[in-house]
């Protein structure tokens, strides 16, 4: 029995939330914290938790698409387990941030601030449990009909084809199939070391520098890659994006406390 309302897409908007917020932190911890000359783990990390959002957002937006409510709604499986990756973003990944960019003793010389290594593989652990809930629940929406489908009878087709919601729709498994090819052969442009890179976001591990074939999510003409000691992205250049980009990026004052919103193209 499926959970009454849109449990599973109310799931999905607060993890990007929550994965947005730690962004909003690390810009914090970058602004008021002495980080060395050594960072690498740091700047791993805010790398790593910006392709994230964009790669969990575009995968639940994509199913979505095809089997529309439901996706929304999930079932008992799906917001069950996406809760526990809720509850280890909260209490692991998000609160160290914070306890990071909190601190009143900074870090000086060529010492690294330490944790940072560790919070990443955590976080890998967790989207890729995100990344599987998302396409398992689609996995079994296609061979489970929707609850308000009559069992199949002899009546003419035009009669069947009404009993479909307006925002619903048949999805055969080749089209599956082909949707699950396309994601997997779609590519996210970045920066990095101000060089373009190609990070295919069906696996993060996918890179290239070499422009592939596929699909390829651009970064925009007006965008610049931000230097070492400044925050990524700028306010400016994201006038007019839909809610959910907005939340990848967080507004940075001198007081840390505000944070810029993340494009998604």
């Amino acid at each position: 029995m499926s959970p009454t309302g849109v449990a599973f897409q109310k799931q999905v908007d607060a993890l990007l939330n929550e994965l947005s917020d730690c962004i909003g932190f690390c810009h914090q911890i970058r602004e008021t914290r002495r980080l060395g000359s050594k960072h690498e783990n740091f700047d791993n990390l805010v790398s790593y938790l910006l392709a994230s959002h964009t790669s969990l957002s575009t995968k639940y937006d994509t199913l979505r698409e095809c089997f529309g409510h439901r996706m929304d709604v999930g079932d008992e499986a799906s917001v069950a387990s996406m809760s526990k990756c809720l509850r280890a973003v909260s209490s692991d990944i998000k609160k160290k941030l914070y306890e990071i960019a909190n601190k009143t003793v900074q870090t000086v010389g060529a010492r690294q601030l330490s944790g940072f290594s560790t919070l990443l593989q955590h976080w890998k652990l967790i989207e890729s449990d995100a990344s599987s809930i998302i396409i398992s629940l689609s996995q079994r929406l296609i061979i489970t009909p929707p609850v308000s489908t009559p069992v199949p009878s002899p009546t003419p087709s035009l009669k069947q084809g009404s009993q479909l919601r307006s925002n619903q729709q048949v999805v055969s498994k080749s089209d599956f199939d082909f949707l699950i090819s396309h994601v997997q052969n779609s590519w996210i442009e970045r920066w990095s070391n101000e060089q373009l890179i190609y990070v295919n976001y069906q696996d993060d591990k996918n890179r290239t520098y070499q422009k592939p074939d596929g699909f390829i999510k651009t970064v925009p003409t007006s965008y610049r890659p931000a230097r070492t000691e400044g925050l990524i992205g700028s306010k400016s250049s994201h006038d007019g994006l839909n809610e959910r980009e907005r939340r990848s990026h967080a507004y940075t004052g001198s007081n840390g406390s505000r944070r810029e919103e993340y494009r998604r193209q």
